[in-house]
C-alpha cells in the first residue's frame, strides 16, 4: 500500500487527475478525481503512520502548530469579508469538493465560492488534527472547521470534518492542490 500511495503522490505532484476535471462536463473525469481523492484517503487512514508518513512524532506536531498558525490570518479574512489570502492558499487549478454541489475547478470559481461564503459566515475557526505525506512534495491536513453564519435571517452554526491536500511550493511554503469537507453537526 505504500508504494502505490507514494506513486499516487509522486504522480499528483507532477501531472494529476484534479487537472482534467471540467465540473460542467457529465463525462467520466469527475469521477477519475472522486476515484483518486478516495483512494489517496483510504491509503491514508489505512496504513501505518510509522511507514506512511516520513514526519517523526515531534516533527508532526511541528507541521501541526505550523499549519494551525494559519488560523488567525484565514479567520481574519473570513471574518474580514475579504477572500484576498485564502484564495491565495490555492494552487490555479485547485478542486475542492462540496457536499451536495459537486466539485469547484479552478481560481475564478473558487473565488465566487469563498466570496459567496465569506459574505454568510459570522465567526470561523479550523484545527489542525493531524499532518502526513512528505514535505518535499505533497502534505495532507484533516482536522476540524467551526462556524457560524446566517442563511434566510436565521443563525446556524456549523462544525466540519476536512481534507486538505497541498502542493510544496518553496520553503515551508504550500498551496491547496484538492480540498474536501462534510458537515458533522
Amino acid at each position: 500500500r505504500v508504494d502505490v500511495f507514494r506513486t499516487i503522490l509522486s504522480k499528483a505532484s507532477k501531472i494529476s487527475v484534479v487537472e482534467n476535471i471540467d465540473v460542467n462536463h457529465r463525462g467520466i473525469k469527475p469521477l477519475k478525481f472522486v476515484v483518486w481523492f478516495l483512494l489517496t484517503t483510504f491509503l491514508l487512514s489505512s496504513c501505518k503512520s510509522s511507514k506512511l508518513n516520513p514526519l517523526t512524532q515531534t516533527n508532526e506536531a511541528e507541521w501541526v502548530a505550523w499549519f494551525n498558525s494559519f488560523n488567525p490570518q484565514w479567520k481574519a479574512a473570513v471574518e474580514q469579508k475579504d477572500p484576498s489570502y485564502i484564495l491565495a492558499q490555492y494552487e490555479e487549478d485547485a478542486v475542492i469538493g462540496v457536499p451536495g454541489k459537486g466539485f469547484i475547478k479552478g481560481q475564478a470559481a473558487i473565488e465566487n465560492y469563498w466570496t459567496n461564503l465569506v459574505g454568510q459566515i459570522d465567526s470561523f475557526s479550523y484545527q489542525t488534527l493531524k499532518v502526513g505525506g512528505d514535505p518535499n512534495t505533497i502534505l495532507y491536513e484533516n482536522g476540524l472547521g467551526f462556524a457560524t453564519y446566517t442563511i434566510d435571517n436565521k443563525q446556524v452554526t456549523d462544525t466540519t470534518k476536512y481534507l486538505f491536500v497541498w502542493k510544496h511550493v518553496g520553503d515551508k511554503k504550500y498551496k491547496v492542490l484538492a480540498e474536501m469537507f462534510n458537515t458533522i453537526k
